[in-house]
C-alpha cells in the first residue's frame, strides 16, 4: 500500500533518513532515568549521614536492614548475647544510634593475624 502513494526514490530518501537517525541515536549516549523512589532514597540517605544521631528507622535505612532486625540487635544487646553489640543509646525510651560508631560497627572486622 505505501508503494502505491511513494515513489521508489521517495521510498530510498526515507530509508536513508531513517538508517541515519537510527545511527545517530546508537551513537548518543542513553540516558540512564533516575526514578522517584531512587531519588528518594538518595535524599534520605543524605539527610541521615548530615545527623550525629539516627532513629532506627534511619539506621535499618542505612544499613539496608529492616526495623525488626535493628531491634533484635538491640535486644541481643541489652540481654549480652551479641558477639559485637549494636551501638545503641537508650534515651529514657527512645533508642538512638550515634552515625560514627554505628558505621564504624557496620564495617567488617579485619582478619588479625595469630602469631
Amino acid at each position: 500500500m505505501i508503494r502505491n502513494i511513494f515513489t521508489s526514490q521517495a521510498l530510498d530518501e526515507i530509508k536513508e533518513i531513517c538508517r541515519s537517525v537510527i545511527s545517530e541515536q546508537m551513537k548518543q549516549p542513553v540516558p540512564i532515568s533516575v526514578g522517584t523512589e531512587t531519588e528518594e532514597t538518595r535524599q534520605k540517605l543524605q539527610r541521615i549521614m548530615a545527623k550525629e544521631f539516627v532513629t532506627v528507622n534511619e539506621a535499618a535505612c542505612l544499613l539496608s536492614v529492616s526495623d525488626q532486625h535493628i531491634r533484635n540487635l538491640i535486644t541481643k544487646a541489652k540481654k549480652g548475647q551479641a558477639k559485637r553489640p549494636i551501638p545503641y543509646r537508650d534515651l529514657d525510651g527512645v533508642t538512638t544510634f550515634r552515625l560514627s560508631e554505628l558505621l564504624e560497627w557496620s564495617e567488617p572486622r579485619k582478619l588479625r593475624k595469630v602469631s
